[in-house]
């Protein structure tokens, strides 16, 4: 796992990093004289500074516990890719992509709620047992889509006052 980190602690820093200068770079309230807390940008600065810290610190016990000496193998590389967790990972950037691309063409509630659906049967829905057995996984990730997904409607819309789309 150093290793691992290691590589991982570099990216997310970068990731961090980037997130910060872009949120630096949107428009601020007090151009139009307005509470300058209430920038879009502070929120994504602050996610961003967050993440380049933890990251940071994930670099550095990699770094301690020998991380950036270990040598990457074609074992090693195969092993990842036919991962378990790799596959997860995947499958859920792919998810998010999705419903990123389509978040504006749909009704939010209902890209949504599919959105929860999809990514809760995915990880819990599986294709070796039968169906009938289970039914209550799929009903419980459709009230569980179908709560969330008005409850956070419902929360933006009348409680931030933020238009969704």
């Amino acid at each position: 796992m150093p290793k691992a980190d290691f590589y991982t602690s570099i990216i997310l820093m970068a990731f961090g990093i980037i997130v910060l200068i872009l949120s630096l770079k949107m428009p601020t309230m007090a151009e139009q004289s307005k509470n300058p807390y209430a920038a879009p940008g502070i929120v994504p600065a602050l996610l961003g500074i967050i993440i380049a810290f933890l990251s940071g610190i994930m670099f550095f016990r990699s770094i301690r516990k020998g991380g950036h000496k270990k040598q990457i193998t074609g074992e090693a590389i195969k092993g990842f890719f036919i991962h378990e967790s790799t596959n997860r990972m995947v499958k859920t950037i792919l998810i998010c992509v999705l419903y990123s691309l389509l978040l504006g063409h749909v009704n939010f509630v209902l890209l949504t709620t599919l959105f929860i659906f999809i990514f809760v049967l995915t990880f819990e829905y599986s294709f070796k047992e039968r169906f009938k057995s289970q039914i209550r996984k799929v009903l419980m990730a459709a009230v569980l889509a179908a709560i969330t997904s008005t409850t956070v409607y419902g929360v933006f819309v009348y409680l931030f006052l933020v238009n969704l789309p």
